[in-house]
């Protein structure tokens, strides 16, 4: 059985539905974790990963076909 990937993305890359790892655990995206302050900053869960600078861990789970791993989405 194929594993998940771990990609590191920006966190204005990261969109309702999409799966991370965040504080060790893994997480869907929900609407209410994403946040918008008056400022314009995006938050997680309320961690801003320090304005884009720190990555955020997305999860890339596999898209299987026929018994065989075609991609990951």
């Amino acid at each position: 059985m194929s594993e998940f990937k771990i990609v590191e993305v920006s966190l204005d890359q990261i969109k309702h539905g999409d799966t991370v790892l965040h504080n060790g655990h893994l997480v869907t995206v929900d609407r209410k974790y994403l946040k918008i302050s008056i400022e314009g900053d995006l938050s997680f869960m309320g961690d801003s990963y320090r304005s884009g600078y720190k990555l955020v861990k997305k999860v890339l789970f596999p898209q299987w076909r026929n018994g065989e791993v075609v991609g990951y989405a």
